[in-house]
C-alpha cells in the first residue's frame, strides 16, 4: 500500500485524480483525493477511479464531504485498524452527494464504527460536530453501494442517517442502524437482499419510514432483525427466519408478499394486525394475510390481533429418505389477543408438505416414517383462536396449552378446551371434602 508523507500533501493536492490503494492518515484528511476539511471535493466519475483500500490511524476521524449536488465518492474497502476501535464520521452540505463503500471490514477485537449523515436535531442547529452545515440540507444524502453486486460489512458498527440503498448487503459480526431523517425523492430506501450472519444485528429506529428489500432477508441462527419504531419494511419476495424477527409497528408495517420461512427461528410482534401481504393502500381483503412455511420448531409471539393464510409444514429428509419427524409450532398469545385467525394449518403443496398433522409412510426402498406435528399456545384462553380449516377429533389431539386439555372446534372454526384445575385448587377441593366428612362424621 502506497504511504503519502505529508510533505507531499499539497502537491498531491493540485496533481493527483482518484487513485487506487492510498492511506489516509489524519483526521479530516483524504489524501490524492483533495477532500478534506473545508476543501473542494472532485467528482469521481464511475468506480473504476475508486480508491481502493481506504484506513485512518485516528481513534475519531471527522471526514467533509464538499462536492456539489452531484458528488459522488467511491470506495471499494475499508480496513479498519488492527489496534485500536474507531469512529469515522461522514458528514456532508450537499443534498445529493454520494458515499458508495463496496466494503468494510474491522477487527474482531477493536470494531470500526462508521456514521453517515445528520441526526434531526443537528440538521435543525445545522453543525455537526463543530463542523457548520451550509448550502442544501443534507436530508437527500445517500449511502450506496449499487456500483456493486454484493458489499460486506464485518466487525463493524454501521449508523445511516440518511438514504441507504445497496444491492445485496451482507453483515458479519455487525450493528447496522438505520434512522433515515427523510426518505428519497420518489422512492424509498431499498434493498435487493439482505443477509445477517454470526450475531449481526439491524436496527430500523426510523419513523415512519419504509424500506424495501426486493429480493429477500436471510435472519440466520444467533441474529436479529429489529423495529423499534414505526417504520415500514416491504419484502417483495420472502424472509427466511433462523434467528430472531422483532417488530414494533402499526397496522400493516411488515410487508411479505410471498411468505416468511421459519427454520426454527422467533417472530416477536408488537402490535396489531402487523403483518400482511401488501401494501394495505393496495391490497384486498382476502389477500392480507400472509403464509409460514415451518422447517423446525418455531415461535411467534403476538402482541395482538393476526390473521395467517396458511402454514405449510415440511417433512425431514436424510438424503432422499423421510425421517421421523416431530415439529412444534409455538403461539404466545397477549392479553391485546382478541383473534389469532389461520386458514389452514397445513397445506400439501408437494410430496415435502405434510397433508394432515400426524401420520406414517414409506419410503421407496421399503422404510417407514412417522411424522407429528404439534401446535402449542401459550397464554390460550377460548374462543380466541380461529381455525378455518374443519379439524377432525384425531388432529385436536395435536394441539396443546398449559393448563389445558382435551381441545374442541366450534362449528365457526374457534378452539376450546376444558381447564385442568391448578394443584392449589384440587388441594383446597379435598380439604374441603375433608371438612364436610369430618362434619358427617360428628353430627352421627
Amino acid at each position: 500500500m502506497k504511504k503519502i508523507l505529508l510533505p507531499l500533501i499539497t502537491s498531491a493536492f493540485i496533481t493527483s485524480a482518484f487513485a487506487v490503494d492510498y492511506t489516509i492518515i489524519g483526521s479530516g484528511l483524504w489524501y490524492n483525493s483533495a477532500i478534506w476539511q473545508g476543501g473542494t471535493a472532485p467528482v469521481a466519475t464511475d468506480p473504476s477511479s475508486a480508491i481502493d483500500n481506504l484506513s485512518f490511524t485516528q481513534p475519531t476521524t471527522v471526514v467533509k464531504l464538499t462536492g456539489d449536488n452531484s458528488g459522488k465518492y467511491y470506495v471499494k474497502n475499508f480496513v479498519g485498524s488492527t489496534s485500536q476501535s474507531q469512529t469515522i464520521r461522514f458528514v456532508t452540505n450537499s443534498e445529493h452527494q454520494n458515499e458508495r463503500f463496496a466494503n468494510i471490514t474491522g477487527n474482531e477485537n477493536y470494531r470500526v464504527n462508521f456514521i453517515w449523515g445528520a441526526t434531526e436535531a443537528e440538521l435543525a442547529a445545522r453543525t455537526v460536530s463543530g463542523l457548520s452545515v451550509t448550502g442544501n440540507s443534507p436530508f437527500w444524502t445517500y449511502v450506496t453501494d449499487k456500483s456493486t453486486s454484493t458489499t460486506t460489512y464485518k466487525y463493524a458498527n454501521v449508523t445511516v442517517n440518511s438514504i441507504m440503498l445497496t444491492d445485496n448487503l451482507v453483515l458479519d459480526n455487525t450493528t447496522l442502524n438505520l434512522s433515515s431523517v427523510k426518505l428519497a425523492r420518489g422512492g424509498s430506501n431499498s434493498f435487493t437482499s439482505i443477509t445477517l450472519k454470526n450475531g449481526s444485528v439491524v436496527n430500523l429506529n426510523s419513523n415512519k419510514h419504509q424500506y424495501n428489500v426486493s429480493k429477500y432477508i436471510q435472519i440466520n441462527t444467533g441474529t436479529s432483525f429489529i423495529s423499534n419504531n414505526n417504520a415500514t419494511l416491504k419484502v417483495s419476495d420472502y424472509i427466511n427466519l433462523d434467528g430472531e424477527l422483532n417488530w414494533t409497528g402499526e397496522k400493516g408495517s411488515l410487508i411479505v408478499a410471498n411468505k416468511i420461512r421459519f427454520n426454527g427461528g422467533t417472530l416477536r410482534l408488537t402490535g396489531s394486525e402487523v403483518l400482511t401481504k401488501t401494501a394495505l393502500s393496495d391490497s384486498k381483503p382476502d389477500i392480507t394475510a400472509i403464509s409460514l412455511n415451518n422447517y423446525g420448531n418455531s415461535r411467534i409471539e403476538l402482541g395482538g390481533n393476526e390473521s395467517f393464510d396458511y402454514i405449510a409444514q415440511t417433512l425431514q429428509k436424510s438424503g432422499s429418505k423421510y425421517v421421523d419427524t416431530v415439529r412444534q409450532f409455538t403461539f404466545k398469545l397477549h392479553e391485546d389477543t382478541t383473534l389469532l385467525s389461520i386458514n389452514k394449518l397445513y397445506n400439501s403443496l408437494n410430496n415435502d408438505y405434510v397433508g394432515a398433522l400426524g401420520g406414517t409412510g414409506t419410503n421407496s426402498d421399503g422404510s417407514t416414517y412417522t411424522w407429528d406435528i404439534q401446535y402449542i399456545f401459550e397464554d390460550f384462553s377460548n374462543g380466541v383462536v380461529r381455525i378455518a380449516q374443519a379439524l377432525t377429533d384425531e388432529e385436536l389431539t395435536h394441539f396443546y396449552a398449559d393448563g389445558w386439555e382435551n381441545f374442541t372446534q366450534n362449528s365457526d372454526g374457534f378452539l376450546y378446551a376444558t381447564a385442568v384445575p391448578e394443584p392449589a385448587e384440587i388441594a383446597i377441593a379435598f380439604g374441603v371434602i375433608a371438612l364436610a366428612f369430618a362434619y358427617y362424621r360428628r353430627r352421627k
